[in-house]
């Protein structure tokens, strides 16, 4: 009965980590979006150094928003972008380099 918060913790984690394929190396963010085909989008929210952070991941682009904080430095797939407080930035998502049986 009730929530298995460690069950919890491990969606999260395959949404944000795997589907998103957010990183963070030493503190630089990354995301290298690949959506299952059976998942239209994905969106959620993180704190990052107190800023927070709006991503919503669709099948053909991802769409960054910093709703409160100064700036803050990402990058989506290799594009490196510095998100400034209320402005929102977009960048098409590269094809996934895994077969479609996979995702199935």
């Amino acid at each position: 009965d009730g929530c298995h918060i460690a069950s919890m913790g491990g969606t999260w984690m395959v949404a944000v980590y795997g589907f998103a394929g957010m990183r963070d190396y030493d503190g630089e963010i990354t995301f290298d979006p690949r959506l299952p085909v059976y998942l239209d989008e994905l969106s959620f929210h993180l704190r990052i150094r107190g800023q927070r952070l709006k991503v919503h991941i669709t099948q053909s682009k991802a769409t960054y928003l910093l709703e409160d904080g100064v700036e803050l430095k990402i990058s989506h797939q290799g594009k490196a972008c510095l998100l400034k407080e209320g402005a929102e930035k977009s960048f098409k998502n590269k094809k996934s380099k895994r077969s479609r049986s996979a995702q199935n």
